[in-house]
């Protein structure tokens, strides 16, 4: 193996082709497994180390833990491969996710490493060191090379540390067929290392979960937040959910053509979600909602109201009408202007049901909190049916799927007692004073 230094993170690629790793100065470090058509030869690794450089983080705040080299939030936390090993991702604590992307097909029969020295010459007065040069270098593992992702710079900074990283996987792998290498690059006397610049044509969705239990899907490919995160964000989560005082420590993909799930479990909780719903507007969301849309905007002065056209009628009381008439304003629009209340109540829950991915329009307004309300109703019932949990088993020690890919997933599900672990003995003893 070309990595001797040791690493706090070691991943490998579920098609075996691809192990990394990320040293305690957070180097990340790739290296290249071939296999042989032969069953009987092992597979082995090439002689040279891809290093991946990370983007520059300006506003990653000094902290007393951070050393003389590197700030302490840029230590990297966690480190997750693609399902086709085509993308790699790694979070750090301060927040940030830097992503890698594979240029070009695989070609059995370009060289195994092909390293372009030149790519990158550095200025006459820059001093760099070996470890700078070697991340200068463009090497090309079987007609493929390691890019940062073109989309990574405009990934968000996350609230939270991360704690969990998981990419969705890929229901189309098998609709796709793979080229056979890369026919049109060949070594050339004015271009003697070519390498394809071409990025695989797949969206890839990668979930973050942080330690405040908020679930952020990325597209890596847009490098912006999906629409279900936009949509979702951690106060419309369910209650049971945010309750949970323990990590996520892993996820399990239900996706297939006709449903998108995840199962989401820590020590002692597992929770389902149906990725193709919202969660429901909270109480608490709505009366969020209508304050906000009380307050006064600017200077102090009242938030203008739309110029509706306005009526005005002029109502007279005693006998034969012979007291003095006030006048009143009556909108168009079926209101009284002295219902501002009212108004503005049905327009928070018109956005409450904008938000939930509603497609009902209740134009008119006569019966309209009632006809709310009932959506409002069927909302609830639909979202319960979007979501599941279970405290029963605890403490759980991993889920792990069995079941072929594609369908239901099936899983075995490992509990570890405490009472059952095998424990040293005592440090001191039962009659002894600590």
């Amino acid at each position: 193996m070309p990595i001797t230094t040791g690493a706090k993170i070691v991943k490998l690629s579920a098609n075996g082709k691809w192990l990394s790793a990320i040293n305690a100065s957070n180097a990340v470090q790739l290296v290249r497994i071939v296999r042989s058509e032969d069953e009987i030869d092992l597979p082995r690794a090439l002689n040279v180390t891809q290093h991946l450089v990370r983007s520059k983080r300006q506003d990653v705040a000094s902290i007393q833990l951070s050393g003389l080299s590197q700030s302490y939030g840029r230590s990297i936390a966690h480190a997750e491969f693609s399902s086709d090993g085509n993308v790699f991702a790694v979070a750090d604590i301060a927040g940030y996710v830097d992503t890698w992307i594979i240029e070009g097909h695989e070609d059995s029969t370009a060289p195994e490493v092909d390293i372009d020295e030149m790519a990158r010459d550095p200025p006459e007065d820059e001093d760099i060191d070996e470890e700078d040069a070697e991340e200068r270098q463009i090497i090309t593992f079987l007609g493929q090379h390691w890019a940062l992702n073109p989309s990574g710079h405009r990934m968000p900074r996350l609230d939270s540390t991360p704690v969990l990283l998981s990419f969705q996987p890929r229901t189309d792998a098998l609709t796709h067929p793979q080229p056979n290498g890369n026919p049109a690059l060949h070594p050339t006397r004015h271009n003697p290392h070519p390498h394809s610049h071409e990025l695989p044509n797949t969206n890839y969705r990668l979930l973050v979960v942080t330690v405040d239990q908020q679930m952020n899907f990325l597209d890596v490919n847009t490098g912006r937040l999906s629409g279900w995160s936009r949509r979702n964000r951690l106060s419309s989560y369910p209650p049971e959910y945010l309750q949970i005082d323990l990590p996520a420590k892993g996820c399990i993909w239900d996706v297939n053509e006709a449903q998108r799930r995840i199962w989401l479990y820590g020590e002692k909780w597992l929770f389902m979600f149906d990725l193709t719903k919202d969660f429901a507007v909270s109480d608490a969301e709505d009366a969020a909602a209508l304050s906000k849309k009380r307050k006064r905007s600017g200077a102090g002065d009242p938030k203008p109201r739309p110029e509706v056209p306005v009526i005005q009628l002029r109502k007279f009381g005693g006998q034969n009408g012979s007291e003095k008439g006030n006048w009143t304003d009556i909108s168009v629009n079926g209101h009284d202007e002295t219902d501002e209340d009212d108004i503005e109540a049905d327009d928070s829950q018109a956005v409450a049901l904008l938000r939930s991915g509603s497609t009902q329009h209740h134009a008119q307004a006569k019966g309209k909190k009632a006809i709310m309300n009932g959506g409002k109703a069927a909302e609830k019932q639909n979202h319960e049916q979007s979501k599941w949990h279970t405290f029963k088993y605890r403490p759980i020690l991993g889920i792990m799927p069995i079941g072929p890919g594609g369908q239901t997933p099936e899983v075995v599900l490992v509990e570890r007692p405490v009472w059952d672990l095998d424990l040293p003995e005592r440090f001191v003893g039962t009659h002894e004073q600590s």
